[in-house]
């Protein structure tokens, strides 16, 4: 779409230049020599503030997300709690928060955030810890000491999660398309990963995981399309052999006989809890979007509920997702409206800066909301760190808690538009045999169980 048919590109991708035309009133966007499009002196300044501001964010995001590692195992901080000069860190971490973490890290050496030597470093430092970590048939137990790298020997975390072996293995993809000097580590890693044993050949779906010491798998599958755990299918059918017939088993709407929105209905994919992390999240490595008008339309139609939400009811703040509220608990937020769980994960004035950063790309104006949340709360954001994990906007009470999910999640999102996509299109090739998937992708089966 041109800017006469009145769109203005967010930003310019690293790499373009403006051009004054003859008549000195518009710009002219090129690269590589080839013109691209018009856009007038206005619109070009408001493009370089966006760009301007989009830059400071995540070059503070990184630099928290650094500050947020182990120099021995290289392993993200799940949590750090900073207030004054008070800092307090659980010393564990998820394989999610890991398979981000590395995604983060080839990010930042493609923003030159940080040089070529130190992500290879960093990268190295990872691979070397989970080549070392205790696992089960290749697989990864859910939480690790972020300090030794050994496994955190409690009943309770005895057990392997399906979702977040498929957000690592992820990780280990991008490693494979980006850093090619890993390939054949990370590839080896992959290669003892036994996702298909997560695997529930009878249904056709993912079980949510296992437990080793019971040796029994859970008594509930990932079934629902629009989640975060949609990645599992995506990383199974791709590189782990799982069946095509998985992705066409997940549903997509709430249960027929609830009485739900009726934008709940056949031409909006319903999310579990109706939060922007469940349905966004996948985007930020598979390009939905841009395979799929029906994704495409319904990434953008669930931005835009949050937001219009937020106008009626938190003084046009929104950003409804799980997130570590100012009391100090990790708390779940979603619009029922979007939920296929009766009455959604609840909403509150609590809204967290990593969903309107999920946001960005299908509404880029979300970036003057960032800036107004700045500006109206002046302690959410923190230089060399970025935005604290969540606000109450209605007290001005902000969190002084940072997980390193929510601000990998921000920072992979600000290094997408950044960098013109780099990462999904760089991991595209590994994703050939779910594309025809995604394509076909339409409104009309299955309603959730």
């Amino acid at each position: 779409m041109s800017v006469e048919q009145g769109y203005m590109p967010f930003f310019l991708p690293t790499g373009r230049s403006f051009v004054m035309d003859d008549n000195e009133k518009d710009f002219t966007v090129s690269k590589l020599g080839r013109t691209v499009t018009h856009v007038s002196v206005k619109e070009s300044s408001e493009i370089n503030e966006r760009e301007a501001l989009c830059r400071r964010y995540a070059t503070d995001t990184w630099r928290g997300l650094e500050h947020m590692s182990q120099t021995a195992t290289g392993f993200p901080e799940d949590m750090v709690k900073i207030d004054g000069r008070s800092e307090v860190s659980n010393h564990k971490t998820s394989p999610t928060n890991i398979g981000l973490f590395l995604t983060s890290a080839i990010a930042a050496r493609d923003l030159e955030l940080m040089s070529t030597r130190d992500s290879e470093q960093s990268i190295d430092t990872v691979l070397t810890s989970l080549e070392n970590a205790k696992k089960y048939k290749g697989l990864f137990y859910n939480w690790y000491d972020t300090q030794t790298g050994d496994v955190i020997d409690k009943t309770d975390n005895s057990f392997i999660s399906t979702v977040d072996n498929a957000w690592l293995a992820a990780g280990l993809m991008t490693i494979l398309a980006c850093a090619p000097q890993f390939s054949e580590r990370a590839d080896a890693i992959l290669n003892q990963m036994n996702l298909p044993f997560l695997y529930d050949n009878d249904r056709n779906l993912f079980y949510g995981g296992y437990y080793p010491e019971s040796q029994k798998s859970t008594n509930w599958h990932y079934d629902i399309l629009n989640t975060e755990a949609r990645i599992a299918s995506y990383v199974g059918i791709s590189r782990f052999g799982i069946p095509s017939i998985n992705y066409n088993r997940l549903g997509r709407y709430a249960p027929a006989d609830r009485d739900v929105s009726p934008l709940v209905s056949k031409r909006q994919f319903a999310s579990w809890g109706g939060s922007m992390f469940e349905a966004l999240m996948p985007t930020l490595l598979i390009p939905e979007q841009e395979w799929s008008q029906a994704w495409k339309n319904n990434h953008r139609n669930y931005v835009d509920q949050q937001v219009q939400y937020g106008k009626r009811h938190n003084n046009g703040f929104w950003g409804f997702s799980p997130s570590n509220n100012p009391s100090g608990e990790y708390t779940e937020s979603g619009l029922a409206e979007l939920a296929i769980r009766e009455g959604g994960y609840g909403t509150s004035s609590v809204i967290t800066p990593h969903a309107m950063f999920l946001g960005l790309p299908f509404m880029p104006e979300v970036v003057q909301d960032l800036q107004r949340l700045e500006l109206t709360y002046p302690s959410i954001y923190k230089e060399n760190i970025g935005f604290v994990d969540s606000v109450n906007v209605q007290t001005g009470e902000v969190s002084h808690t940072y997980l390193s999910l929510d601000q990998a999640m921000s920072f992979i999102s600000l290094s997408n538009l950044l960098s013109g996509d780099s990462i999904p299109k760089s991991l595209s090739p590994q994703l050939q045999l779910i594309k025809p998937l995604i394509e076909s992708l339409d409104y009309d089966l299955p309603l959730a169980a």
